[in-house]
């Protein structure tokens, strides 16, 4: 009785042990889940977000220099047409503002007189020449925005990618070693069940045997 009673004993340590083996290796397998929960995209939404609305403000910005080039280039192409047109080139003041100190009634009479054809040829070329070279500050003006929000752009990409490919490379290592311990615990599943079915038989067995009831038989046959 005292060696069927040790191997009972036997028996249940090692039903004891395989359940705790099962609990270690499934707290091991929640763990390994849990890890690859913890590489979720946290940031990088927001991080996608951001670099999404700087693209559209340099897409935008880009779009308006775009359109300023154009009235540029249309400003200045009419400047230069007129500049260059008969009305312009056929007949420029040919008098001299030289003498715009005279004290000299006559001179100064002269000297009005040339500053007023000065002033009235100029009065329909000066307005388009303004324009021209004032589209053109314009655009440079735009022009350094446009380069300040692509900079500001490329550097919200940039960290946008190095997150998602943290993200992913998290991702990678942690379901590798999923994987790898899900293999593990798998390959030893059926043995450990084996062992544990084993064992409870032979607990059954050893308890048929130690049993007061005349149908030992049945009792054993119970044990399959």
């Amino acid at each position: 009785l005292a060696a069927l009673k040790a191997f009972k004993e036997y028996a249940k340590t090692l039903q004891d042990d395989v359940l705790k083996l099962h609990i270690s290796d499934q707290k091991d397998i929640d763990l390994d889940l849990a890890d690859i929960k913890s590489c979720t995209d946290s940031g990088l939404e927001a991080k996608r977000s951001s670099m999404e609305e700087l693209r559209s403000q340099h897409q935008a910005c880009r779009e308006q220099q775009a359109y300023m080039v154009d009235a540029a280039t249309s400003n200045c192409e009419d400047y230069n047409r007129t500049r260059k047109s008969e009305s312009f080139t056929g007949a420029p003041p040919t008098c001299s503002l030289a003498q715009v100190a005279t004290d000299s009634p006559e001179a100064l009479e002269i000297f009005e007189r040339c500053l007023r054809s000065t002033y009235e040829w100029t009065a329909g070329l000066e307005p388009l020449r303004e324009a021209c070279y004032a589209a053109h500050e314009e655009l440079s003006h735009q022009a350094e925005k446009c380069r300040a929000q692509q900079a500001r752009f490329e550097a919200s990409s940039c960290l946008f990618v190095t997150k998602q490919e943290d993200v992913c490379g998290c991702r990678e290592r942690t379901i590798d070693h999923f994987e790898t311990r899900r293999k593990s615990v798998s390959a030893g599943e059926l043995t450990r069940k084996a062992m544990y079915k084993s064992a409870v038989q032979m607990a059954c067995h050893i308890d048929a045997l130690v049993s007061n009831r005349t149908d030992k038989r049945g009792v054993l046959q119970s044990c399959k």
